[in-house]
Order: structure tokens, then sequence, then C-alpha cells
């Protein structure tokens, strides 16, 4: 379990609300790209063997960059998000049944009826608790829940840029968000109750090009840095003390860097029990 207090009411809207205001440039500042999306995918069916019939549950599902395949492959697929603007975006037209509930609640799921659920880079904004109640409640056994993230070379420009405003944020008491530890948590906590952490599965890798000009110019747009709220003054502060440090170490701010990414697929498994005799 993890040992951040579950969100207020409030915090959800705005987290929604967040995500409403970044759903037309999400793909471009954060996306993955068409082909990479397939290739997760078709990494999903494979890893938890999809076969026609069973029911594929995405939570989280976003702006459906990697749903739209998905629905492409599954039976049966549904996608959740609390996000109305995400689940706005032109992607998901006629591909798939798409609801807007919050995720922390009860999702709009039969019990016993889902054969896998997947939640790529959004299971760490959840609580915990309710989550594993809800795949508890869901599960069609056997039943997998897949995390996906994108991991990048740690001397990679991005992450280097990442690690140094995460560092700003701290100076100032500032907490950010601990996505990946949240995540590793969260595979622990369902394996100490009966599920099967499996091995994690590389499900595709690319070369990314960009400049630090253009991830400072994203960040200075998005409502929060490194997941935690942040007013103007503190953005700006932040912001140019990892300008200042990036000017230093790469040089010109718009001089283009290519960096390695990774897609992982991680997460629990559920076998069918053996009868007793």
């Amino acid at each position: 379990m993890t040992d951040s207090a579950p969100e207020s009411g409030r915090s959800k809207v705005r987290r929604t609300q967040s995500f409403d205001a970044q759903a037309g440039e999400f793909d471009h500042r954060a996306g993955i790209g068409d082909e990479v999306a397939a290739r997760v995918a078709a990494a999903v069916f494979a890893l938890a063997e999809i076969a026609r019939g069973d029911a594929l549950l995405e939570i989280g599902a976003g702006t459906g960059e990697i749903g739209r395949h998905l629905a492409s492959g599954a039976a049966t697929y549904m996608a959740v998000d609390a996000s109305t603007g995400m689940l706005g975006s032109p992607t998901w037209r006629d591909r798939g049944l798409r609801v807007a509930a919050d995720c922390d609640e009860g999702w709009p799921v039969a019990p016993s009826s889902v054969r896998c659920v997947f939640a790529s880079r959004s299971a760490h904004l959840l609580d915990p608790t309710r989550l594993c109640e809800e795949l508890e409640r869901i599960r069609q056994e056997p039943f997998w829940f897949i995390l996906g993230r994108t991991r990048r070379s740690e001397d990679g420009f991005k992450d280097q840029l990442r690690g140094q405003m995460r560092r700003s944020l701290v100076e100032r008491g500032i907490k950010p968000r601990e996505g990946r530890l949240k995540s590793r948590q969260l595979v622990d906590t369902m394996a100490a109750g009966g599920g099967q952490p499996f091995e994690p599965v590389e499900a595709a890798e690319w070369r990314t090009r960009g400049t630090c000009a253009e991830v400072l110019d994203a960040w200075r747009r998005k409502p929060g840095l490194g997941g935690a709220t942040v007013d103007s003054d503190t953005r700006e502060a932040v912001l140019g003390e990892v300008a200042a440090w990036a000017r230093r170490k790469f040089g010109d701010l718009g001089r283009m860097l290519e960096f390695r990414e990774v897609y992982t697929l991680s997460g629990v498994r559920w076998s069918v029990e053996a009868p007793t005799r």
C-alpha cells in the first residue's frame, strides 16, 4: 500500500480539469505515436492471451492513443476516464465504448466479467485501496492487470531535465509525485493478496528527438509540475533554475537532442484455482 493519503474531492476536480485543459495537445506533448501505440496494444493482447469473447477494460484511457488499437483487436473493449475532454478526442470516434467516470469510484462494469484491465501511465493517480477492490470485483480468472509505463534512458536530456526540476521542487518543500514507486507498491500489494507478478515486458523501443526549450515550454503550459500543484511564481522560478542548469549542461536550449525511450508492461495475473478433491 502507498503511504500517500487519498486525494480530496477538490483535488480530484482540479486533476480532472487539468486533463480536460491538456486534451487538445496531450498527444503532441506526451504521446508515444501511432506506430508505438499499435505495438503496445499487440503486446497487451499477446501477454494476456486475449481471445474472442474476452473483455478488456482500459482505465485512465485518455485520448485513446493506445485504446484505438485495443478497440480494433479485443472482442469487447471499454475505456473509462474521468476527463470528458480526453474522451472527446477525435481519436475515439467510432472506436469502442467509452465512459466518463471517476476510476476511484465504482466502475460501470459487471462483476466477474473482465479478463484484462490495462492502465497506461495512470494507475499511480488512483486510490490503491479502491483500485484493488474494483479489480477483485470485476476480474474473471485467468485475469491480468497490466500497467504500462514509458521509461527513458537516464542519460537522456529529458530525464535529466525532469530530475533537475524535481530537485528544485524538493528544495522548496514541494513533494513531486512518485509514479514509478507507487506502481511498484501497487504490484506488491496485489501480490500479497494472491496475485502473481510477472516479469516486465518491453513492448516497444524507439528514439525521440527534441529540444530543452520544447520541454520547458510544455511544462510552462501545464497546471502543475512533477504532479504537484504550484503557483505561477513558483513555476517560473523552478523553470528558470532548470533553464539555467540546462544551458550549462547542454548549451543552446534550442539544440536538437536525441534520447531512447522504452514502453514497458508490468503487473499481476490471477490464475484459475485448481479444483480441490
